[in-house]
């Protein structure tokens, strides 16, 4: 070999070694990340919500003096909205909420007194609430305290109003659309006890008992 060619050969030699150590060294771009495993979780019930809701109506009241023991039913729509709040714990939820509902004048038979007229106007109700989750579904069971506005117009009186009180329980079953769009069909019955009468000379004291089925769709706040 030449004394110019060692010095080209050399660094040939130089070359091919760092190449090869090149190729040894671990890539800055890491290994390969391998994807995120997929994570369901449970839905929570637990938060504020509001809904509106609409469905039928079922009134019964009978006149036990003044009356001559007639019966009154009327069905008509009711149309309203609710709010209130769920904690949950372990499949177990629990809560408390509040309605009201605006009643339509609906169809009526066997009017009191055939000249009385009785119509509620609005009612509502403050009820606790405990049910049992199975992920998006929700059943349960609700009570407490209902109100209600009753009229009486007769001929010749004034149109007199009261706000009845009594107790109302059902049940019901929720399913979440979405983490916070929620629908429900729920059964309620109100009893309003023995209630008097709004027109004088005893047409007087009566009882009455109310059937609802309503369904409703809320928003749930948060998640």
């Amino acid at each position: 070999m030449s004394i110019k060619a060692f010095p080209i050969a050399i660094a040939a030699s130089v070359a091919a070694v760092v190449a090869a150590h090149a190729a040894d060294l671990p890539s800055r771009k890491g290994a390969p990340v391998a994807p995120a495993a997929y994570s369901s979780l449970p839905y929570n019930w637990t938060g504020p919500y509001i809904g509106l809701g609409g469905g039928y109506d079922r009134t019964q009241g009978s006149a036990v003096a003044g009356l001559g023991g007639r019966k009154n039913t009327r069905s008509r729509g009711a149309f309203g909205g609710y709010a209130g709040y769920n904690v949950q714990l372990g499949p177990i939820v629990y809560g408390l909420e509040a309605n009201a509902a605006l009643l339509s004048s609906g169809s009526k038979s066997n009017a009191l007194a055939g000249a009385a007229k009785v119509r509620e106007r609005y009612d509502g109700s403050v009820r606790a609430r405990a049910g049992y989750a199975i992920d998006r579904w929700l059943v349960y069971g609700t009570g407490g305290f209902a109100f209600r506005d009753q009229q009486i117009t007769a001929p010749g009186l004034t149109a007199r109003s009261k706000t009845q009180t009594g107790w109302i329980a059902g049940a019901g079953v929720e399913r979440a659309l979405t983490d916070n769009l929620v629908a429900r069909l729920e059964y309620t019955h109100a009893d309003y006890g023995k209630t008097k009468g709004l027109v004088p000379a005893g047409l007087g004291r009566g009882k009455s008992t109310d059937d609802r089925v309503m369904a409703g769709l809320s928003y749930k706040f948060g998640m």
